[in-house]
Order: C-alpha cells, then structure tokens, then sequence
C-alpha cells in the first residue's frame, strides 16, 4: 500500500495565557509502501508524522490535549469576556491571521483562568476547551491505602408499636 509521509518539527507556542499550541513547520515528504498495522507505528525521533494512505490521514507523535486531524492554520481565538448573562456571553477574539500558524496540538496548563476557549482554525474548523475538559485531563495519582473502615453496630430497635395493657373487666 503507497503512503505519502510528511515529517514536521514541532515548537511549542503560547497563544493566550495557559493555552499552548504545537505548531509544525515542514522538515521532508516521502512515498513509501507500508502495511496497514505500521500507520500507527511511523515516527521518527523527535517528529511528528502525518500518514496519508487511501484519502485517510493519521498523525503520530503529538501528545496534548486536542489533537487536531491534519495540520491546520490558527485563525483566532475566543476567550469569554464576560459570563454574568448566561444567555449572552461576551466573547473576545484574538486573531492570527498574520501569523503562520500551523498546529496539530492544543494543550491547557494549569495558568489558564476562563472557562473556556474558542480555537477557530481554517477550512470552518472550530474547537472549543471547556474548564471541565481540563479538569478531566487523566493525572498521576499515587497509590492511597485502604483505611478499613470500623462497623458501626446500632441497637435493635422496637417493633411497630407498642401493645397496649389492658384491665380486664370481669365481675366477681
């Protein structure tokens, strides 16, 4: 199966504060015939790789947040302005189209303070980063240990209601 292969270097970008984009600039392109099973495993040292086999591409070697499908340019960004009317949110847009940015990664540090972000890339593609998906993000948790815990006995409680005494009313 023929595949064409574009190898990029990858440089980190902050776009806004908190929020990293991994640009790519082009290194080499290649033809070569490979399996269906070694798509994923085409990546050399350091590079990211685009695999386009069939009309299908894949991208190897990033590690963010969102992983875009194909290298895209960076329109703009929209941070929110002002959240006090949920029905209208203010949003302020950042833009780069001066700018050559071409990403296949966006990644959120812990110094992004919104709530969300808006990335509107070329071609109308547009993502948007909510403070949940962040939070979400799988981290390194170490090991707790397990406290056993105590069983509590409760007493044993009376049934239903009490019976009532009753004089009896016999005659003598």
């Amino acid at each position: 199966m023929k595949a064409l292969i574009d190898y990029f270097n990858v440089e980190k970008v902050e776009l806004i504060k908190g929020v990293i984009g991994y640009k790519v600039n082009l290194v080499k392109e290649e033809n070569r015939d490979i399996n269906g099973e070694e798509i994923e495993n085409i990546n050399s040292e350091g590079l990211v790789t685009l695999v386009r086999v069939n009309g299908s591409e894949a991208i190897n070697g990033v590690n963010a947040l969102l992983v875009l499908p194909t290298p895209l340019k960076l329109l703009r960004v929209g941070i929110p302005k002002d959240l006090q009317n949920n029905e209208n949110v203010q949003v302020e847009y950042l833009t780069f189209f001066d700018k050559d940015y071409r990403l296949v990664g966006v990644d959120v540090t812990s110094d992004f303070d919104k709530q969300f972000v808006i990335l509107e890339f070329e071609g109308g593609y547009t993502r948007v980063i909510s403070i949940g998906l962040i939070n979400d993000k799988p981290k390194l948790q170490k090991a707790r240990k397990k406290k056993s815990k105590k069983r509590k006995r409760s007493v044993k409680k009376s049934s239903g209601r009490q019976k009532v005494k009753s004089k009896s009313s016999g005659k003598s």
